[in-house]
């Protein structure tokens, strides 16, 4: 029984310290905007990475961090660009434009 109360309460702890932001990640040029599919987007924390991963098909792509705030450099085709994110543990997409 103690174990089994060690272990809830091991994963309640790591469950509060790793947080799953869902973001959307689009590009605007010419007064539109487009979904950024398959984009290789890394994550920073200062200049540490901290989190690598790929857009799906619509663009939408899921980053488990601690709460803060980051920066994420997407990468589609030949360019890449930068932008500033929050991890703040909501429960929507939340869309990123990139310029």
């Amino acid at each position: 029984m103690k174990s089994l109360i060690c272990l809830l309460f091991m994963v309640g702890l790591a469950a509060d310290t790793a947080l799953a932001d869902q973001f959307r990640i689009r590009e605007k040029k010419d007064r539109e905007a487009y979904d950024l599919p398959y984009a290789k987007v890394r994550v920073l924390k200062g200049k540490e990475p901290k989190f690598e991963g790929r857009t799906d098909k619509y663009g939408r792509i899921t980053v488990k961090l601690s709460k803060g705030s980051y920066l994420a450099e997407v990468t589609h085709g030949n360019t890449t660009k930068s932008v500033a994110i929050t991890i703040d543990d909501r429960d929507t997409l939340t869309t990123v434009y990139l310029q």
